[in-house]
């Protein structure tokens, strides 16, 4: 699969949008933030679990 490179600004735009659930107390990130952490990060997880089962 070859790494393909995008923006992370374009993919926090997708988001701000969203309003976010949490309680004013519990928010230590912005949602956007954590929503494109895990954006960025799931494939990267997705592909260290099926070599660690392997």
């Amino acid at each position: 699969m070859a790494a393909k490179v995008v923006n992370v600004e374009s993919i926090g735009s997708c988001f701000e949008s969203l309003t976010d659930p949490r309680h004013q107390r519990n928010r230590k990130h912005l949602l956007g933030d954590v929503t494109v952490s895990a954006v960025c990060c799931e494939p990267f997880l997705i592909r260290r679990q099926s070599f660690a089962a392997n």
